[in-house]
Order: structure tokens, then sequence, then C-alpha cells
């Protein structure tokens, strides 16, 4: 066999180093594209997370389960050490360092891939001694995620209000009217009685959720269940009226085939919170929804059963409570007369209003509010002594009946007896009034 010499012309030459080239070209730039789709994919910038923990003076209240920040502080640990190696998170406090300074906010740990060690140390760091700046933190929050592309959220920690005359609600309004693409979460720890509308407002101008909690247990459930993100589903709605106005309710959310609370929260008179729009992100399923009126009396609860929520969609639902009048009044031989009236929804012994009818027609008959619906009304003819609740002692706190009252302030004993001389509460009777007890007793009194 003859070998061929190979032999290539001038142009031959240089069309196949460009082919060559070419060929080359193409697979780096293949190559870098998938370098920077799986970097797009898998870098822990594609969605990041900011903590901001109130660490105002208020955080030294003791709970049950301790101090509040001890608590928050073990919640906050327990919640770091489960989070997965490429959680993208920074950590915010507030009020830790000087007392009443609003400006007491520091960034702890810059927003970047976990580290444990130094979110732990940090965590353990903090003495609450300062104010609650919640609007100037949350601003510091946005600011440090603003450079971020991926998805964000923030997640607020706090046992009470703002202090230092921001309105957290209205920045978070404005900040997602800008398009920054940033979801608030909102923790209310120990919050108690407090009208927690501003936290709720802030959370449902951030399109996340407000969560109360009040122990440790809770407060763990409520961090892992924000930091995490809700599962993906759909949302649901709800509105509460009363004679057309909104009004405040309190609502709970739980599957319908059992299980645990699946969302709670209130409303109020608010527009900002009432309906509670996207308050509650709820995963694909079916849900019983329990819903109590605030400050009204009578029949106050509602239940929607069998609610479904589908991925992506909102489901709304508004619950009335409008209310009527309900006039009882009481006569004996032809004169109006004193009685006790007791009210209970028809059919059942669940008391929902008491009153009292006196021998004066201003007071007689006797007018319930209450929301529309069927009722019994017990009329127990006679005299009936009406307790009068005064404050009690300071160390005591709020209000009490002396005994042989109820919740209502209705003397409990049967009309045969009232005029018994019965000592009720240190030297008191029922036919007349208390004198003012020794210094650090005081009591109740009747009329």
């Amino acid at each position: 066999m003859q070998r061929q010499p190979l032999s290539y012309t001038s142009n031959s030459l240089h069309e196949g180093v460009a082919f060559l080239c070419l060929v080359f070209g193409v697979l780096v730039g293949l190559m870098m594209s998938a370098a920077a789709h799986a970097q797009e994919v898998d870098s822990p910038s594609s969605s990041a997370v900011v903590l901001i923990i109130d660490a105002s003076g208020s955080m030294w209240e003791q709970l049950d389960d301790g101090y509040k920040i001890r608590i928050a502080q073990g919640a906050l640990k327990n919640v770091v050490s489960e989070l997965s190696d490429d959680t993208h998170i920074g950590l915010i406090a507030y009020g830790h360092r000087r007392r009443r300074d609003c400006s007491d906010i520091q960034t702890l740990v810059p927003l970047g891939s976990i580290n444990r060690a130094t979110l732990n140390r940090e965590i353990d760091a903090l003495n609450p001694v300062g104010r609650t700046p919640i609007t100037a933190s949350i601003r510091k929050a946005i600011d440090m995620l603003a450079e971020h592309d991926g998805p964000a959220s923030v997640v607020l920690v706090s046992d009470g209000l703002e202090t230092c005359g921001g309105d957290p609600c209205q920045l978070v309004r404005d900040t997602r009217a800008r398009g920054v693409n940033v979801v608030m979460h909102v923790v209310g720890f120990g919050v108690g009685e407090v009208d927690a509308s501003q936290l709720e407002c802030t959370a449902q101008a951030g399109g996340g959720r407000y969560i109360s909690a009040s122990d440790a247990e809770e407060l763990a459930a409520a961090l892992r269940t924000t930091v995490e993100g809700p599962p993906v589903g759909g949302w649901l709605s709800i509105a509460a009226t009363r004679d057309g106005e909104l009004m405040g309710v309190a609502i709970h959310v739980t599957p319908s085939v059992g299980g645990e609370e699946a969302g709670r929260g209130r409303t109020y008179t608010s527009p900002e919170t009432n309906p509670r729009v996207r308050v509650f992100p709820l995963p694909a399923g079916v849900y019983d929804v329990q819903v109590a009126a605030v400050g009204v009396e009578g029949d106050t609860r509602r239940t929607l059963a069998g609610i479904e929520i589908v991925d992506g969609e909102t489901v709304e639902h508004v619950v009335d409570f409008s209310v009527g009048e309900l006039a009882v009044g009481v006569t004996r031989n032809g004169m109006v007369s004193r009685a006790g009236l007791r009210v209970y929804i028809a059919g059942t012994t669940t008391e929902v209003a008491a009153g009292v009818t006196y021998a004066s027609s201003s007071s007689n008959p006797h007018v319930f509010t209450m929301t529309a619906g069927t009722y019994d009304v017990l009329v127990r003819p006679g005299e009936v002594f009406r307790c009068q609740k005064r404050t009690a002692a300071r160390n005591l706190g709020g209000t009490r009946s002396a005994g042989g009252c109820d919740a209502h302030g209705i003397e409990r004993y049967p009309p045969g007896q009232r005029d018994k001389r019965r000592r009720i509460g240190g030297g008191c009777s029922l036919r007349r009034r208390c004198r003012r007890q020794p210094r650090g007793h005081p009591r109740p009194y009747f009329r």
C-alpha cells in the first residue's frame, strides 16, 4: 500500500483552523453557560433571610418558661442548628446596648452563608436594656437585602410595639409598592393583651404572616415556619363586619380531618388588617375556621366548615356579626319591678348576657344589644343586688368581684335569702356598702 502524502493549500489550512476555533468557542460557551446555570440554581444567594431580634428592656419580663430573652435565645439557637448548610442569613438586633436610644440598632451578622458558631455567639451575647425601634430596624434589613437578586424575607421577633415614633406597616407597604421583592414575617412573642394590630399590619403589608407565640414551644414553631417559609399553597382571607363596619374577631384555622392548628390571628377595626388577606398562607387542603367576635354580646361564634384551599388561589369569606336589640320588661301587679335577667343561646345552657331591671321606667325594660340569633331568657323576679366592681389592689391587677357575685356582676344567692346579713369579705354584708378596708386589703363593695 502506498502512502499518500498529505498536503494543504494556504486557504484550506486557514479554513481548518477557523473551524477548530469555532468548535472550541462553542464548547467553552456551553460549559460557561452550564456553570452559570448551576451556580444560579445551587448558590445560597438564590434566597435569603434576615432575622431582627427584639432586645429591648421588656424582654426581661418573666413568663412561665423563664425570662423572655432566655426563651428567645434558646429557640433561635435551636432553629439555627436545624437550618441547611446552604442557608443565606443575616442577623440584626435592637435595644441591646443603650437605654432610651432609638438608634441602638446593630448588624450582628452580615448577610452571607450560614455560620452557626458566629450566630450562636451573637445571640448569647444579647442583653436587653433599650427601646423598640422596629421601623428603623426593618429599614436596615431591607437595605441589607438591596443587592440581593433572589427571593428574600425579613423575620421580626418582637414582644411589643414601636416605641420610637415610626410606622413599620407604612414602611413595608411603601417598600413593596416600589417593587422590592421582600416578604415580611412578624412573630409576636409574649405580647399578651396588647393591641397587636401594628405588628399584624406590618406582616400583612409585607405579604407574610403574623404569628403569636406565648412560650418556648410556640416560639420555636413560629420561627421554623417563618425562617423556612410556609409550604406552597393558597391563601385564606377573612373579613369581619358589624352592621357594615369592620370589627375585631379572633380566628383559628384547623384541618378538617384533624391535626394541629394551621393558623390563628386577629382582625381589628383598621382596614390594614381587616380583611386578613394572605395572612393565612396554607398548604392545599380542606380546613375548618372558627371565628369569634370581640366586644359584643350574644352568639359570638361562627364556624366556616370545609373551606378548600387550592394552590395559588385566595379564598375570601366575609363573616357578619350585625346586632339587634332585645328589650325585656318586668312588671308586678302592673308596676315595673326589679328582676335578674339571664340570656342563653336557644336550647342550650350557654349564657351569653345578663342584666337587671329596676323599679324605674328609665331602666325597665332592660335593653340588650346582641348579635342576631335566637335566645332563651330567664327572668328571676324579686329584688336583686347588683355588684359593683372596683379595682383591686395594685399588686393583684385588674378587677374582681366579691363572693356572691358572678362574672356579670349579678348577686347569685337565691332571692329568698337576700335579706340575710351574710358576712362577705371582711365585714361587708349584702345590705350596706363596704367601708374601706385596711391598707393592702381593699375589697369590692355592693349597693
